[in-house]
């Protein structure tokens, strides 16, 4: 079972790989992550072992959130035009909308390394706390006090939603109630679902706003004991004329963006010893869009200083990177070197995982960096096994687990 534990501070490294792990910024994220999950475990409790008491208007939302799940499979109606994108191997998104209405759907399945109840617990604490700076909205958690409006019991709670369109056109905001109740052993249903009014909303400061409407289920079932399948959907009434270009532009991509912070979430929480082969590929996804969030907060001259920010944020926010990181320090300058993205001369490194030393993995990511760069026949060359393409082997030097970079085979590609 992937499991999630407290990440424990580390004290000031004299190493600058491990200095990462200790630095303001890493500790913020520590900070936040516990608190995190404190929320989230005290609402795990409650899902598994606590009897909740549900009025008939809440089995109500419930089973509209169950509807607009189902509905969404269906083919859209006409008037609506598709969208469609796609953040990784292992979650789609798609959907259609009404510009002259400002009607929205949009639907994902996705699959996620963690418990369902842990990530039921993640999107009902999405919206009400998610004090985690990686993966959650951030601008210093502003609002955060102001649209959380009350919790009314165990299982629910009201938030206000904004929505701030640029002029000419009139904000949004949307009155949200957010319950959750287990429909198995297996699984829980956690419903988004639309309120017409409420008393600490109705006296606004004067400025002009139309009351949306937000809904939306996410169906979170186990598979296994490792993974969870959440069949996400939502349905957003934004009361009158919305541009194409602001749906497109602005709203799908933030409403996908909230899923590729799940995702990431739970992709970062796996620990070392729960990493699968199927891992590999999703954590990459995950590097490259850290470091593509780190390359945006400065002009080009800046690209490839704060790519390397982004690979340290990775280096202590996944928890697998915090406890290989100590082991092999060599790691993150290699990760530095890698994300230059320059074809520079092959080398050759004979040395062993356990005797890498910053200069032996500064050579064997210019090596690296040949062989990902080189042509795409090269590559299906090296790949299919022929024999003037194989690298350098050494019987002794695998055993002892050697970085094997040969010279020999980049020429040949």
């Amino acid at each position: 079972m992937v499991s999630k534990s407290r990440i424990i501070p580390m004290e000031s490294q004299s190493s600058t790989a491990l200095s990462v792990l200790s630095s303001p910024d890493a500790i913020k994220h520590t900070e936040a992550y516990n608190k995190d999950l404190e929320i989230e475990s005290e609402m795990v409790r409650q899902m598994d072992n606590e009897i909740q008491i549900y009025t008939d208007e809440e089995d109500e939302m419930i089973n509209s959130a169950r509807g607009l799940n189902s509905g969404l499979k269906m083919k859209g109606a006409i008037p609506f035009q598709d969208f469609k994108s796609t953040f990784s191997t292992t979650k789609s998104f798609r959907g259609f909308y009404n510009a002259k209405l400002g009607d929205i759907y949009a639907m994902s399945t996705l699959t996620l390394r963690g418990n369902h109840s842990w990530v039921a617990a993640r999107f009902v604490n999405y919206y009400y706390h998610c004090m985690n700076p990686a993966f959650g909205l951030m601008k210093e958690q502003l609002g955060k006090k102001k649209i959380y409006l009350e919790v009314l019991n165990k299982h629910s709670m009201i938030y206000k939603q904004d929505y701030a369109f640029p002029s000419p056109l009139t904000d949004r905001e949307a009155i949200v109630k957010i319950i959750w109740k287990r429909l198995s052993e297996s699984s829980v249903m956690v419903a988004y679902h639309p309120l017409t009014s409420h008393p600490k909303v109705e006296n606004k400061d004067g400025k002009a706003v139309i009351r949306a409407s937000l809904q939306i289920a996410a169906l979170v079932t186990q598979l296994d004991d490792g993974t969870t399948e959440v069949q996400w959907g939502s349905h957003i009434i934004f009361g009158g004329n919305l541009p194409s270009t602001v749906i497109n532009g602005f709203v799908i991509p933030n409403t996908n963006r909230v899923l590729s912070h799940h995702q990431a979430y739970f992709a970062n929480s796996i620990l070392l010893q729960d990493l699968k082969k199927t891992d590999g590929k999703l954590l990459g996804e995950v590097l490259i869009n850290q470091i593509k969030a780190a390359r945006k907060r400065g002009g080009w001259k800046k690209r490839a200083e704060l790519g390397k920010v982004g690979i340290d944020e990775f280096l202590y926010i996944s928890a697998a990177m915090r406890e290989l990181l100590p082991r092999h320090p060599w790691i993150r300058v290699l990760l530095h070197e890698i994300s230059l993205n320059k074809v520079k001369a092959a080398r050759t490194v004979h040395t062993a995982l356990s005797d890498m030393k910053d200069n032996d993995a500064i050579n064997l990511a210019k090596g690296l960096s040949t062989i990902i760069l080189t042509n795409t026949e090269g590559q299906q060359r090296w790949t299919t096994g022929s024999p003037r393409t194989q690298p350098w082997k050494s019987s002794k030097r695998k055993a002892s687990g050697c970085a094997l970079t040969s010279s020999r085979l980049l020429n040949t590609i």
